[in-house]
């Protein structure tokens, strides 16, 4: 009796383990933290993500993001102050496709985005006297490939990391690396 008890149980649930289907997101929303290395550096953002596809192991999804660098630098050399801010927008759209290995979800993905980079520079006393601005702005189509990874320790929580490498379509955009290590957070529902 004992030994029916053991393998029915069994059957039922190798049953279950092998016909049962995880519930799938269908919509993220997220927020990061960005480094690179070109000025400006550090930087924050926004995405949302979409779910296009979900099989058992492969889920394919769109996402959009916005990002927003910025850095200023001064000096002040006998009583003249040198000051320069970078500012750096990033706007983009990018399709994902990922593989759930339980907890952990490594992805890799293809994208085009805007990139729009200003810096004003200002002699504060001298730019004053000579009405001198050295500001510019420039903007350009980029396109990039990601890579990351996520885990998943409760259903509504994704943590992850990834890596952002750029091409961009003008050489004198500013940015001399293309590179974005960018750790976040996703809330999914």
């Amino acid at each position: 009796m004992l030994k029916k008890i053991i393998t029915t149980s069994s059957f039922i649930l190798i049953l279950v383990a092998v016909t049962s289907h995880s519930a799938y997101s269908q919509i993220g929303l997220g927020v990061t933290y960005e480094i690179r290395n070109e000025k400006p550096t550090n930087g924050f953002g926004v995405h949302a993500q979409f779910s296009l596809i979900n099989l058992p192991l492969v889920s394919l999804s769109a996402r959009l993001h916005y990002s927003y660098y910025s850095e200023e630098n001064s000096l002040s050399v006998n009583n003249v102050r040198y000051t320069r801010d970078f500012t750096s927008n990033e706007i983009g759209g990018t399709a994902i496709a990922s593989v759930g290995l339980g907890l952990l979800s490594p992805y890799v993905g293809l994208g085009i985005g805007w990139q729009n980079f200003s810096r004003e520079t200002v002699f504060e006393q001298i730019a004053d006297e000579f009405d001198v601005e050295l500001d510019g702005e420039e903007n350009a189509a980029k396109y990039y490939g990601v890579i990351g990874a996520a885990i998943t320790p409760v259903p509504l929580l994704r943590p992850f990391i990834e890596y952002r490498y750029a091409g961009i379509t003008k050489d004198n955009l500013g940015p001399s690396s293309h590179g974005t290590w960018v750790f976040g957070v996703q809330i999914r529902f």
